[in-house]
């Protein structure tokens, strides 16, 4: 699968969970959180493996292939903005990876960027969308 070109879909809205809500994801309280989801039709992850994921160094890759410290690192990550992260996987299915990041209560102030120039590089990002996100990263120099 390594040289094959696959669908990834991301999506991004705003969810509000109560103490009545029927779904809750486990590690986080009633509350408004981002929710962010990766779905792709790759090859899935088979049950066994899905269970140690967020493992350090843990990895289905041949040696020189990767370190296994990806989805560990990402974990830590959001537990650390107190949210959670939640994957599905069936072998030949693909998988989706949803993270809920809560939402601050003061609002947000944007902060000028330090950067002199905008980072480029040589890879493609495509962004579908009816929010006015692609333009958003599009001003930012985003391909």
């Amino acid at each position: 699968m390594e040289n094959e070109c696959g669908i990834l879909k991301i999506n991004a809205r705003d969810v509000y969970f109560s103490e009545d809500s029927a779904f809750i994801p486990d590690g986080i309280g009633p509350g408004s959180y981002a929710e962010l989801s990766f779905e792709d039709n790759g090859t899935g992850i088979l049950p066994e493996n899905l269970k140690r994921v967020f493992d350090p160094y843990f990895t289905t890759k041949p040696v020189g292939k990767g370190t296994g410290l990806g989805l560990s690192i990402v974990y830590g990550i959001i537990k650390g903005y107190n949210g959670t992260i939640l994957i599905q996987s069936q072998p030949g299915q693909g998988t989706i990876v949803t993270v809920y990041l809560p939402v601050s209560k003061e609002g947000h102030t944007a902060q000028k960027s330090t950067l002199a120039q905008p980072v480029e590089g040589h890879e493609h990002i495509l962004l579908w969308t009816i929010t006015g996100l692609s333009q958003s990263f599009l001003n930012k120099g985003w391909k």
